[in-house]
């Protein structure tokens, strides 16, 4: 990196070269923008303290967003573990709660017909206790 603002200092666009042939490697607009935003937070430390200064800034650089990184894939791992084991228990506890679903819903169903029967036997009351007042 230290070599490709050398080379943008001297006068080239070092930057905008591909590894391999020499061929020019075309930057999208974020990318030239992220570059010139280096180029003007760097450009003060290497004009004043020179390459060796400039390598340790890039170096300290990689250093916390590899720091950053590992830290980011440590959490996004520990939350998909996480979410994991509250599925496993989540599937755990709405199989529970269908498994004693099914076992009073088969107790239940007799109950409809059994109200059933009490609506007639109060149709039938109700049929019989009129008359039964009339007749006193």
């Amino acid at each position: 990196m230290v070599d490709r603002i050398s080379r943008r200092r001297g006068g080239t666009n070092g930057s905008s070269r591909s590894r391999g042939g020499g061929q020019p490697k075309r930057l999208s607009k974020g990318q030239e923008l992220l570059k010139d935003s280096v180029m003007e937070m760097t450009s003060p430390v290497l004009e004043k303290y020179g390459i060796p200064a400039l390598d340790e800034l890039f170096s300290r650089i990689d250093m916390a967003m590899n720091e950053f990184k590992e830290e980011v894939d440590s959490l996004f791992t520990e939350m998909v573990d996480q979410a994991k084991e509250d599925h496993g228990r989540l599937k755990s506890l709405l199989g529970k709660d269908e498994k004693a679903e099914e076992e009073p819903s088969e107790e239940v169903e007799p109950a409809p017909e059994l109200s059933e029967i009490e609506r007639r036997l109060e149709g039938l009351e109700g049929t019989t206790n009129p008359g039964v007042q009339s007749g006193s």
